[in-house]
């Protein structure tokens, strides 16, 4: 397993989509990646699933998709797929059929799915989850969560009062969070001084962080040259040496 530096060499800039994952990097607990959906198999590869940890999603989505989740969950049980020790490249080609109204099959992590996955098969990993997002997508009955809008974001980073004990955290970024579509244009909503000053609460808290996923999205930004020039506000903040 590689602990620094490219898992999956950058392919090129191609569309993410649902399904496909152009590059993941890696330096210590830090991961970056296109395609969100490969979130969770980072988390797995830094975490200690007899523990408990508090989980901060930033992401214009919610990636909270559960619609398939009983078959996707059963698939996995009874081809005893281990998430924590499959490697990425074999978590690519895991695929089973839906209900489509056509009966396809189609691969099984997607960039909207990989937290209702990973929740449903380690439900004693997430102590509480806090959110901040657009509000894109829709958030099942089953998911509790406590939401956060941009002013309130920096005043509650990485903070929990309600959990008891203090626990480490995950912490999942998506760089579309930072843009909005108008008028067929993604514009930029949240500052490169707002962004690096999240940046300085991540380095204060380092120490709380168990693992922390950045994803590209270049869909979601206006395109990859967008989102990797947030990327690259993060690589050189803490060093991350990430260049493509």
């Amino acid at each position: 397993m590689c602990k620094n530096g490219f898992i999956i060499p950058f392919k090129g800039k191609n569309p993410s989509g649902a399904y496909d994952l152009n590059l993941l990097f890696r330096k210590g607990n830090f991961f970056i990646m296109d395609n969100h959906l490969a979130a969770a198999w980072c988390w797995l590869q830094s975490i200690d699933l007899g523990k408990q940890y508090n989980y901060f999603h930033i992401d214009r989505h919610y990636d909270l998709l559960d619609s398939q989740l009983e078959k996707w969950l059963k698939y996995l049980d009874e081809n005893k797929i281990k998430l924590a020790e499959i490697p990425i490249k074999d978590l690519l080609k895991l695929k089973c059929s839906i209900d489509s109204g056509v009966h396809d099959v189609f691969q099984i992590f997607r960039w909207d799915n990989y937290l209702p996955i990973f929740t449903k098969t380690f439900p004693s990993i997430i102590a509480k989850s806090f959110f901040a997002t657009h509000k894109d997508g829709t958030v099942p009955e089953w998911f509790k969560m406590v939401e956060l809008d941009v002013p309130s974001l920096m005043n509650n980073f990485l903070y929990d009062s309600g959990t008891g004990d203090v626990k480490k955290w995950i912490l999942n970024i998506d760089i579309d969070y930072f843009f909005v579509k108008h008028d067929g244009k993604y514009l930029q909503i949240i500052s490169d001084d707002f962004i690096l000053e999240m940046c300085s609460e991540i380095k204060k808290r380092k120490d709380d962080i168990q693992v922390i996923t950045l994803a590209l999205s270049p869909e979601f930004c206006g395109g990859w040259n967008n989102s990797l020039r947030i990327a690259k506000i993060f690589s050189s903040y803490f060093n991350l040496g990430f260049s493509i």
